[in-house]
């Protein structure tokens, strides 16, 4: 690598640093608000859902920033340089810079998810045990399936009672599987 590469890849990295540590700032602010977010709404997944979205956003825009710079203004700057796979160094240096952003998103939407159903399981784990009873006589039933809903003949009145499982239970039981996973 001659001088004039070496200062043109120099540049080219510290651009790349700078756009990581934007990257590292709004994953900092996000987990705050986040947090704060679950807390408000800790048995409705939809605003976190929402408020993700919103954050992938953001990190698509810092993606096109770093697409958009390397095309507009470093590609060409490379290729004067080239010489001894330069360009193709520069090229894989942009890919990889590019793969690390997307597993940042990957690894922090999976987590937040994860500690969503975290800070659900004891509110889905008291309501497990919560009795039921016939809509009709008032006996108490046997939920066959407690997290999913049910049709149950009242083995006293006998008259056929839907039962749903309560709105924490069945939203920890559909999603907690695939956030831990």
């Amino acid at each position: 690598m001659d001088a004039n590469q070496k200062a043109l890849w120099e540049r080219w990295q510290g651009f790349l640093a700078k756009i990581d540590e934007r990257k590292r700032e709004i994953l900092a602010e996000a987990e705050e608000g986040l947090g704060e977010l679950m807390g408000a709404y800790p048995e409705d997944p939809m605003p976190l859902g929402n408020a993700l979205q919103g954050l992938r956003f953001r990190f698509e825009e810092l993606k096109k920033k770093v697409d958009d710079t390397w095309e507009q203004a470093v590609e060409p700057k490379f290729e004067e340089a080239a010489g001894g796979g330069f360009l193709d160094a520069g090229l894989d240096s942009k890919q990889d810079f590019l793969l690390g952003v997307d597993e940042s998103w990957h690894a922090f939407e999976a987590r937040m998810n994860a500690e969503f159903y975290r800070r659900l399981r004891p509110r889905a784990e008291a309501l497990l045990g919560k009795p039921v009873e016939c809509m009709y006589c008032r006996a108490g039933l046997d939920m066959p399936v407690p997290h999913a809903s049910v049709s149950v003949t009242c083995p006293f009145c006998h008259a056929v009672n839907q039962i749903l499982p309560e709105t924490a239970v069945a939203i920890y039981f559909n999603g907690a599987p695939d956030a831990a996973a």
